[in-house]
């Protein structure tokens, strides 16, 4: 799952019998079962409509698309009211188009969700357990006032900046809607899109905070009518910025016509909040405390390599040797640079800078001892990606060192590995060679 996943611990904590599920069996049980929300379709299929009650998509002729998901599966009664949350997968997409003939645009509208931190100020923002979001929320997104399209879909932690023994419970907080967030929050319908009240148990009413005591709120904040554009040079996937929960809408905004102005081409649009079959992501997990209520597991690797190779050593050394098996040490290097992006491609621009990335680091995590890594050869690593017009590296040199070396060169008993490797794209009218 991406670093930059919504889903986390409390996102799917359910009480079933006094049993509480992890987040690791609701993976299992629901997300890793989809890897499609739209299914391959013809342009002329679209646009593609969303239901309010059902999780299936519908074609333009309002024919249900076999195997379409939304993001979060809702359980519906029978008026097709939204009385549960059976999976909650938001996700960023990932638009695939082929077939087509020329470039167009494709425009996803829909419900979507992010992930913010905000500081807000005891006796103005919070009075008693009521909190106020919306000077901060303002602020955050630069807005001078909040839609009614835009509130908070969940509290997951407050934090008191100013005295780390407060503890604040949130299970059970109350908000204007719950849809993203039953079996953690409540609905209070005296409250507006922008406000959440602490649940009123022994252990919140004991709080006072004092006048001018800083909070940090970790929320996620809703938009329900939220719409994103991409773009298509050519055929190929392109990834959508925003966190959808919900589509509503998926259709051609332009292009894609032949010369007659028939549609020609095809879509498929997938979540990118699993690992592909046969592939894997790297999941980190940041917190300032554990929400309450969340189970953690952890685990670790041992690298049993040293001890090993000591215990097969014994076996065959000659009596009189004395055998001592040691880690190589190792030479930490850091890369930083911009690159210019082909304008045929500039719509992959993130897919090219990753492939960058994972160049320069396979070139500097050499197995070889007693190595040697130059300036050159950093350049042609990056060079080496299709897409990539040029290179400028403004930093090579070891972790903790500034400034840019000739080459880097390690003994016959170190190894060069990967530090920070990290390239930019920029514009050619302000590339510099430095």
């Amino acid at each position: 799952m991406p670093s930059e996943d919504i889903l986390s611990g409390a996102d799917v904590l359910e009480e079933v019998d006094d049993l509480f599920l992890t987040a690791e069996t609701i993976y299992v049980d629901y997300v890793a079962e989809i890897n499609e929300i739209i299914p391959s379709q013809a342009l002329t299929a679209l646009p593609i409509n969303g239901s309010e009650s059902s999780n299936i998509l519908l074609n333009s002729s309002l024919t249900t698309i076999e195997g379409s998901n939304q993001p979060i599966f809702y359980e519906f009664n029978s008026s097709g009211d939204v009385i549960d949350i059976e999976r909650f997968g938001p996700t960023r997409l990932a638009v695939t188009v082929s077939g087509a003939t020329r470039s167009g645009k494709i425009k996803l509208a829909g419900e979507t969700l992010k992930r913010i931190e905000v500081d807000v100020v005891a006796g103005i923002s919070v009075d008693g357990l009521v909190f106020d979001m919306g000077p901060a929320l303002k602020t955050y997104f630069n807005l001078t006032t909040i839609p009614p399209n835009i509130g908070i879909a969940r509290v997951d932690s407050v934090i008191s900046k100013d005295n780390s023994d407060t503890v604040i419970q949130l299970i059970g907080h109350k908000l204007k809607t719950n849809v993203y967030g039953f079996g953690v929050s409540e609905i209070d319908s005296s409250l507006t899109n922008v406000k959440f009240a602490l649940p009123a148990n022994e252990n919140n009413n004991a709080l006072s905070f004092s006048t001018g005591e800083i909070l940090t709120v970790n929320m996620l904040v809703f938009n329900t009518s939220d719409i994103e554009e991409l773009f298509f040079f050519s055929n190929g996937k392109v990834f959508s910025e925003k966190v959808f929960a919900r589509l509503i809408k998926t259709s051609v905004s332009s292009g894609f016509r032949s010369p007659a102005g028939a549609l020609v081409g095809s879509l498929v649009v997938n979540p990118t909040s699993q690992p592909g079959v046969g592939l894997s992501y790297s999941a980190n997990y940041k917190f300032a405390a554990p929400v309450e209520g969340e189970r953690i597991t952890v685990r670790f690797n041992l690298n049993r390599l040293i001890s090993d190779v000591t215990a097969n050593l014994e076996n065959v050394r000659s009596i009189t040797a004395d055998v001592l098996v040691k880690e190589t040490p190792t030479i930490s290097v850091n890369v930083q640079g911009q690159v210019i992006i082909n304008e045929d491609v500039v719509n992959e621009t993130q897919t090219i800078l990753e492939n960058v990335s994972n160049a320069v680091v396979n070139l500097l995590n050499s197995s070889t001892l007693g190595t040697t890594v130059d300036y050159s050869d950093i350049i042609n690593a990056a060079t080496s990606i299709t897409g990539v017009d040029s290179v400028n590296v403004s930093v090579f040199n070891e972790a903790g060192s500034t400034g840019r070396r000739s080459f880097i060169r390690s003994l016959d008993n170190q190894a060069i590995i990967a530090g920070e490797v990290v390239f930019t794209a920029v514009a050619r009218k302000d590339f510099r060679i430095t």
